[in-house]
């Protein structure tokens, strides 16, 4: 039996039209900060792991998280920029790896041994000098040490880097960086983070809203916005 909603007042239609023009408002008045910017230093974490039991690694005591434990309540923006030359074996080393985690998930279940919960994959490599772009609405320093393969990320997809880079030899050369936002933009991530993606064009990951912005925003309406 169909449900027929009847409103006597447009007041709900008003209300959450009123709430997205405040966004946007507050969305075209955004200055982002200055980034953290992070060269992935795989000796130094790799180092660190190996000497500190997980349950009392203190990463405050390493870059970057020493500065981003400081802004846990702080949403943030990110992504990771890959070198030109590491593209195509990045590429091959996810596309084996999300296999391999598929099977295993397949055969034995969530809680397999080296089943680690990637992030999306496409089936074709896009040119891209961005390997990933998200966002966060706290705890940035987490969701980083889960993309680094330093912490699982539950149901949530990962990079899982370490784990995906294994056998690359040398380690690719990657560069994190991080805008951390007042806590008034919290409710703008995804609007931001859609923004970062259409202009980076990430290789890996979903897109913000799954494309539902598509018919609003155009590649030639972000023209002018310098990331």
């Amino acid at each position: 039996m169909a449900i027929e909603l009847i409103f006597s007042e447009p007041q709900p239609f008003c209300a959450y039209a009123n709430h997205i023009i405040d966004q946007m408002k507050m969305l075209s008045e955004i200055r982002l900060p200055d980034p953290v910017v992070w060269s992935v230093d795989w000796p130094t974490l790799d180092a660190f792991s190996h000497t500190n039991n997980s349950e009392k690694r203190n990463w405050k005591s390493i870059s970057p998280f020493d500065r981003l434990a400081d802004h846990r309540q702080s949403p943030a923006i990110y992504y990771f920029i890959v070198e030109d030359s590491d593209c195509k074996r990045i590429m091959t080393a996810f596309s084996q790896s999300k296999v391999h985690s598929l099977r295993l998930k397949r055969e034995n279940g969530l809680k397999a041994a080296g089943f680690y919960n990637l992030c999306h994959v496409p089936d074709s490599m896009i040119t891209s000098k961005c390997l990933y772009a998200g966002s966060v609405k706290n705890n940035l320093d987490s969701r980083l040490r889960q993309h680094l393969g330093y912490q699982r990320s539950g149901r949530t997809g990962a990079l899982y880097l370490k784990q995906v880079f294994e056998n690359l030899d040398p380690a690719p050369r990657i560069t994190f960086h991080a805008y951390i936002l007042p806590k008034e933009y919290r409710q703008l991530t995804e609007h931001i983070e859609f923004v970062f993606q259409e202009k980076l064009n990430p290789i890996l990951g979903k897109r913000a809203f799954n494309g539902q912005l598509d018919t609003i925003f155009s590649p030639k309406s972000l023209s002018g916005i310098s990331i």
